[in-house]
């Protein structure tokens, strides 16, 4: 199941909340529009500095008891150099960021993530991302299923809203 959310992302209920790292020529940083409390984003800078994270496209890292959110788990899913305007190139690697965060979290049955930004663009790159890489292929003899709940922080206009049946609609086809 594939929602779209505009509850806070650190209030949000989940097993992992994800959260964007974009890569920048200062180091990496938290995408814009995370919303989170200032303990939060304070403890997150901390660890992203102390860890040396690039924020590279497909990069993963996953924190346990970030202060003042909700979910066990908050996983910084490298999303390469991200502009206010991301051209289809910034757009792949969001998807490819994402995905590869949710494909981390097979055994997790409920995700939320957040969307870095405002524009319809990055909430189905976004949405199609988390869609395609929860994924699972059924093993033989196998119980239970990859991630079951996504939720997507973000947006909650028309076109938002459309991006994402879009791509739990691609997410089904496959």
């Amino acid at each position: 199941i594939l929602t779209i959310s505009t509850r806070p992302a650190a209030e949000a209920p989940g097993d992992a909340l994800v959260i964007g790292l974009v890569a920048s020529t200062d180091g990496a940083g938290l995408a814009p529009g995370h919303g989170l409390p200032r303990r939060a984003v304070t403890h997150l800078k901390t660890v992203i500095g102390d860890l040396e994270l690039k924020g590279a496209s497909g990069d993963t890292t996953v924190l346990a008891a970030v202060p003042d959110v909700t979910a066990k788990l908050v996983v910084l899913a490298g999303l390469g150099e991200l502009t206010s305007r991301p051209d289809s190139a910034a757009l792949e690697d969001v998807r490819c960021g994402f995905g590869a965060a949710l494909r981390g979290l097979g055994t997790k049955k409920k995700v939320v993530v957040v969307v870095p930004g405002s524009s319809t663009a990055l909430v189905a790159a976004t949405a199609e991302g988390v869609a395609l890489g929860a994924y699972g292929i059924p093993k033989a003899g196998a119980t239970g299923e990859a991630v079951s709940t996504i939720s997507i922080v973000g947006p909650a206009d028309a076109a938002a809203r459309k991006a994402v049946k879009r791509a739990a609609a691609l997410a089904d086809a496959v």
